[in-house]
């Protein structure tokens, strides 16, 4: 989960030069659709209550900031691989963390999902979860967790090519998506864990949950600590994908702006769950939470649309003339078939029915050349 799935991000790694080498329309379809992805799958990862959905949605934005590192290839240079590859390691590492949490929780509590009936979890599983902590905060880049460096070095460089492209409109949307995906993933990170690991337990389950075993647990601490060490080894990193990878520098208030919005989604978390307003809120009716549970309809375009109205019939069309030319095909071979067992009740052995038809045949020739004047 933490690393298979960003394996389209290694294979753009490797073949970056076919993209850098290609018409700028390459590395720039790269970068917009890396950015937009970090920024739509944030705001999704904010409304879902499935523990476990939380963090894929979390790993799609992830897989954002990846892709759009590559794709500043064409302005920044081929030190953008160090910086995607470097964040594919410490996404490795600090959701691996998260999602081997996760999956100590739900085994503790049942395989209960949803995070709306969890809460107290950090007195019951005190390992488990400040594991989880750690895990979250690394998400969230909060210094000096590795993330903050891997994380926030990416969007400074988007910031780099803005200015090193001319500092257009068109040219500054990828900052801007990624630093509201910075926001989008302090929200959704800090709702989840503030749901599942503080308050009072609202469930039973929640109530009964304990620690798994510290044989469990040693992975765990493992991975933790990665995840607030691997910041030491950054620029190391980065000169040994790409040698002499260049120092991203941007103006103070850029580089601390993906942190402000860290800060802001955490004051927006404490005010509304902190505070409990969360339950009194119905938000059923509110078009925009409609749209974000339905993932902007995404399922209902591609199954509703796409595949039952769109790709069905013309498969069921297509399967008709199949077998309409399957039977014409059938048809002739049959035909061809009947013809040979006609012809072949000729080829006897008989020596008499051969003769007749040698008369024949010299008969009709003699016809036709009589009618003909060829004799």
């Amino acid at each position: 989960a933490a690393t298979m799935v960003t394996a389209g991000v290694y294979l753009i790694a490797r073949v970056l030069p076919l993209y850098s080498n290609a018409t700028y329309i390459a590395p720039d379809a790269v970068l917009f659709v890396g950015a937009f992805t970090a920024m739509f799958a944030g705001t999704m990862g904010i409304v879902m209550n499935d523990l476990k959905r939380i963090l894929a949605y979390s790993t799609i934005s992830q897989i954002g900031y990846m892709m759009a590192s590559l794709g500043m290839v064409s302005v920044i240079g081929d030190s953008v691989i160090g910086f995607s590859i470097y964040h594919l390691v410490v996404h490795a590492v600090f959701k691996a963390l998260l999602f081997m949490t996760a999956g100590a929780i739900l085994i503790a509590l049942m395989e209960l999902r949803d995070v709306r009936r969890m809460g107290g979890l950090w007195k019951k599983m005190p390992v488990t979860v400040t594991l989880m902590f750690i895990g979250s905060i690394t998400l969230a880049a909060i210094p000096p967790t590795a993330a903050y460096f891997s994380k926030d070095t990416i969007i400074d460089a988007a910031y780099m090519y803005y200015i090193r492209s001319g500092a257009s409109i068109y040219s500054v949307l990828p900052w801007i998506f990624l630093v509201i995906g910075a926001l989008m993933t302090s929200l959704y990170t800090f709702r989840m864990f503030y749901l599942v690991a503080l308050g009072k337990p609202r469930s039973k389950l929640a109530e009964e949950a304990r620690d798994p075993p510290i044989i469990a647990l040693i992975p765990l601490m493992v991975l933790a600590f990665l995840s607030l060490t691997l910041g030491i080894v950054q620029y190391p990193f980065y000169n040994f994908i790409h040698p002499n990878t260049i120092h991203v520098s941007v103006p103070l208030i850029v580089k601390y702006t993906p942190l402000m919005m860290v800060v802001i989604g955490i004051l927006v978390i404490a005010g509304v769950y902190g505070t409990g307003m969360w339950k009194k809120m119905d938000l059923s009716k509110n078009i925009v939470y409609r749209i974000l549970r339905a993932k902007y309809y995404l399922d209902y375009l591609f199954t509703r649309v796409i595949a039952e109205r769109t790709i069905l019939p013309l498969s069921s069309g297509f399967a008709r003339m199949e077998r309409g030319f399957s039977r014409d095909i059938e048809a002739t071979g049959s035909g061809a078939m009947g013809f040979g067992s006609m012809l072949r009740r000729i080829q006897n052995g008989i020596v008499e029915y051969y003769f007749v038809f040698l008369i024949i045949g010299v008969a009709v020739i003699m016809l036709i050349l009589e009618i003909t004047g060829g004799l």
